[in-house]
C-alpha cells in the first residue's frame, strides 16, 4: 500500500497555490498518494499571535517578486489576481463539503479552484463562481452554492481548520510525510528526498545515500540547499553520522504564507 504525503494549503496562499500544482506530481513519481487538507491560515495568525507578511512594506516587495520568480521555476502559470488579498472562504467550504462525500473530488477540485484563482483570473471570493468551478467537474451546482450558506457546513470547515491548528500545522503551504513536517515551496526538494525513500528499505536507503571517500571509509552524502536551483553536495565523514541532516542544511529564503 502506497505511503500517503498530507499536504496542507490555503485558497489565499500564492505559495500554496504554487505547491498545489505540482505536489500530486512529486508524490506519485516515488509512489506516494497524497491527501489534501484546507484550511485558514488567517486562523493560524490569530492562534499563534503572528502577523500578516503583508503589514511589512519590505516582505510585501519582496513577495512581489519572490513569488512569480518561484512559480516561474517550478513551471507554474502564475497571475496576480487584481482583488488579492481577499477572503477566499467559499472555496474552502466547498471543498469541505466535498470532501465529506469524497476526497479524491475535493482534491481535483481544490486544484481547478485554486488555479482558476491565481491563474486564469476568476473571482473565486464570490461563491457563485466557487460553484461554477465546481459543476464544471461534475459537482451538483445548486447543491453546492446551497450548501455554502449553510450554517452546518460554514461550522464544519472552521472545526476541521481547528483540528488542523491543534495538529501544529500554521502555515500554507505544509506537507507532512512520516511524522516530519515540511514548510513552504522551498522544501519541496527535501521532501521528495524522503519521499524517494519511500518503500525502500532502510539498509537499502542508506546504502543509495552513502558512498566511498577512496580509502574505503563510507562518507555519508548530505543535500545542502543553499537556494531553490542550487544545491551541493557536501561529503560527512562516517564518524559525523549521527548529526541530524537538519544541522547541515543552510538556511533558506522563507517562502510562506
Amino acid at each position: 500500500m502506497a505511503e500517503t504525503l498530507d499536504f496542507y494549503f490555503d485558497f489565499t496562499s500564492p505559495y500554496g497555490y504554487i505547491a498545489s500544482q505540482v505536489i500530486d506530481a512529486l508524490a506519485a513519481k516515488h509512489g506516494c498518494a497524497t491527501r489534501w487538507h484546507a484550511f485558514m491560515v488567517t486562523a493560524a495568525y490569530k492562534q499563534f499571535n503572528a502577523t500578516n507578511p503583508l503589514t511589512h512594506p519590505a516582505k510585501q516587495k519582496y513577495f512581489q517578486h519572490d513569488i512569480p520568480r518561484t512559480a516561474a521555476h517550478l513551471g507554474v502559470q502564475f497571475k496576480w489576481p487584481a482583488t488579492w488579498p481577499e477572503n477566499l472562504v467559499a472555496a474552502g467550504r466547498a471543498f469541505s463539503w466535498i470532501e465529506d462525500r469524497e476526497q479524491e473530488a475535493a482534491k481535483r477540485f481544490a486544484k481547478a479552484a485554486i488555479r482558476a484563482y491565481w491563474a486564469e483570473g476568476k473571482a473565486l471570493a464570490n461563491p457563485d463562481v466557487v460553484a461554477d468551478v465546481a459543476a464544471a467537474l461534475g459537482e451538483d451546482r445548486a447543491k453546492l452554492r446551497a450548501a455554502l450558506d449553510d450554517a452546518a457546513v460554514k461550522q464544519r470547515y472552521i472545526d476541521k481548520g481547528n483540528a488542523i491548528l491543534a495538529q501544529g500545522i500554521f502555515g500554507s503551504p505544509q506537507m507532512l510525510f512520516r511524522g516530519e513536517l515540511f514548510w513552504g515551496t522551498d522544501r519541496l526538494d527535501q521532501l521528495g528526498e524522503g519521499a524517494g525513500d519511500a518503500g525502500v528499505s532502510s539498509s537499502a536507503a542508506r546504502k543509495r545515500r552513502t558512498c566511498t571517500d577512496g580509502q574505503g571509509d563510507e562518507s555519508e552524502v548530505v543535500r545542502v540547499c543553499l537556494r531553490p536551483s542550487v544545491c551541493v553536495r557536501a561529503l560527512v565523514q562516517a564518524p559525523q553520522r549521527n548529526i541530524s541532516r537538519r544541522n547541515a542544511l543552510a538556511p533558506a529564503r522563507l517562502r510562506n504564507w
